[in-house]
């Protein structure tokens, strides 16, 4: 009688390790054109910069272009944030899965691995897009004259801004990511949907049930507060860092939750 040898199932940080290898091979393309896209970023604005100063010298005009960070610059990153699942699960809708069934760790927990590998790339990517607005601004200001310290323009929170408005939009495009067909349908449909019928209540004579409808996006603790930052601009419905911290805690539980419920169906289905 013989008896199948059976082997220990791996470390859940081994498979993360492997998975973490295995996207930033299939993200390595997007990531060349990104960063290619950031050098071009900083070329354009030293370009502009010098402009501005020879202008300034010769008198022509005394106003100059501004490259400084604020946390409203989140939302461009946000969008790629959402396109990163999208490209992650191109190949691998829910009917190409089978093979997740010979993997060493249950479906759910693959699903969720490799989206956490996404995040990790994702995060260094917005570390990266950060590191080149704080040098282009640095750069900028100096060629500009008006070069003056980070710290008394920027609130140290403000640093963290960006790490969580992309954290929260990439949760919410990989649940879509995870869970559908086509995920581009459900990452461009429903807010179509949701934005058509606010206007059309609104044009029907329902002004303020529009205007409610919209808050869930723009109000205080909307999503564009948590996306973007646009509760900088809202200083008159108190302290600044305590609604970031309420919406980023809503919108991001909203977003791990939905993800979780999302893989879990999917191991089952």
């Amino acid at each position: 009688m013989t008896s199948i040898p059976m082997h220990t199932p791996p470390r859940w940080s081994d498979v993360a390790v492997e998975q973490i290898r295995a996207v930033g091979l299939r993200v390595r393309v997007f990531g060349a054109l990104l960063f290619g896209a950031f050098m071009l970023y900083a070329f354009v604005a030293i370009r502009v910069a010098m402009r501005d100063h020879a202008a300034t010298e010769a008198h022509i005009r005394h106003s100059v272009t501004k490259f400084d960070f604020t946390p409203d610059i989140s939302i461009l990153i946000t969008y790629l944030a959402m396109l990163l699942p999208v490209l992650i699960w191109a190949e691998e809708n829910p009917k190409r899965r089978t093979y997740h069934l010979a993997m060493p760790v249950g479906r759910s927990v693959h699903a969720l691995t490799k989206t956490f590998a996404g995040w990790v790339w994702l995060i260094t990517g917005t570390a990266v897009f950060l590191a080149v607005v704080v040098s282009v601004d640095a750069v900028t200001s100096n060629i500009e004259g008006s070069a003056t310290l980070l710290a008394t323009r920027v609130a140290a929170w403000e640093w963290l801004v960006p790490f969580t408005a992309v954290t929260i939009s990439y949760l919410l495009a990989s649940a879509a990511g995870v869970g559908a067909q086509t995920p581009l349908i459900w990452l461009v449909g429903p807010p179509i949907i949701y934005v058509s019928a606010g206007m059309a209540i609104g044009l029907l004579g329902y002004p303020h049930l529009a205007e409610s409808m919209f808050t869930l996006f723009s109000g205080n603790y909307g999503a564009a507060a948590a996306l973007g930052g646009r509760f900088i601009a809202i200083d008159a419905a108190g302290p600044r860092v305590t609604r970031w911290l309420l919406s980023t805690a809503l919108w991001g539980a909203a977003a791990a939750t939905l993800l979780v419920a999302v893989s879990r169906r999917r191991a089952t289905s």
